[in-house]
């Protein structure tokens, strides 16, 4: 079963990025920029940037049957779409 969880911000251009300040769904819909994310249990599957409650920007993980992290695709505002292999 998959999560939603959302943050403040992150604090690393690794990946997966390392999340800070968790956020309430109340406290989304006062902000103008958040991250709204994805997990199954504790593994991170995606984070999508909000600005003005407009998608800017994702990363999507996945993994191989270790959980260690295999590849990153990002999608930016324009839709277009890049793919980070990482092993």
């Amino acid at each position: 079963m998959e999560t939603i969880k959302y943050y403040e911000s992150f604090y690393t251009y690794n990946h997966p990025v390392k999340l800070s300040n968790e956020i309430s769904i109340n406290e989304v819909q006062t902000r103008d920029t958040y991250l709204k994310t994805t997990w199954k249990g504790d593994v991170l599957l995606k984070v999508e940037k909000k600005l003005r409650n407009k998608f800017f920007f994702s990363y999507e993980y996945f993994y191989n049957e270790k959980n260690e992290l295999e590849k990153v695709i990002v999608t930016n505002e324009e839709g277009t779409v890049n793919a980070i292999n990482i092993k």
